[in-house]
């Protein structure tokens, strides 16, 4: 009874959690991310589900029934979101040329270029492109503050190749 009777897109269960909000420019459509990111969510939560209900069974209690709604993980995975515009006034959202993560139009598609602070040098080594070095963009706040020149500098980079080979280039670039 719990689960519903209409299957719903990958995209529209990040766009009712507020992640596909988070990819792409303001001013145009929201870019899909790769895969089923929905799926991979609800598969972690569902893993998660059952992973407790066996470990409670082994610890003498009744079985369960694990139900996971992909809409619901992606909430609870989008939590950020929500946290900020209640404490903050505003959530993050597509913020365009000027967001910390970008996705690049590349051959078949796009791709997100996703990196932690400390990661920029292998984004540097990734890209290959000495402008990249620049002693002010070696900080997050830097980059944040030139995002629109960053992106001028990687998107041809990502516009000639294809997501299968920029995912294999990442990989060995580290």
């Amino acid at each position: 009874d719990a689960v519903p009777d209409e299957r719903v897109a990958d995209a529209t269960i990040l766009a009712q959690s507020g992640i596909l909000d988070l990819v792409g420019r303001p001013d145009a459509a929201p870019v899909p991310l790769g895969g089923h990111q929905a799926s991979y969510v609800a598969g972690l939560a569902a893993f998660s589900g059952l992973a407790s209900a066996i470990t409670a069974c082994e610890a003498g209690a009744a079985s369960e029934t694990v139900v996971v709604s992909a809409t619901d993980a992606c909430l609870w995975a989008n939590w950020k979101s929500f946290a900020g515009k209640l404490y903050l006034g505003r959530g993050p959202t597509r913020e365009g040329r000027l967001a910390e993560w970008q996705a690049f139009p590349c051959t078949d598609g796009h791709a997100v270029l996703v990196y932690l602070d400390r990661d920029w040098p292998l984004v540097v080594r990734l890209i290959s492109d000495a402008r990249l070095e620049r002693a002010a963009w070696q900080t997050r706040d830097g980059r944040r503050a030139a995002m629109a020149e960053i992106s001028e500098i990687i998107g041809p980079w990502f516009a000639c190749r294809s997501r299968k080979e920029i995912f294999g280039l990442a990989k060995t670039a580290g």
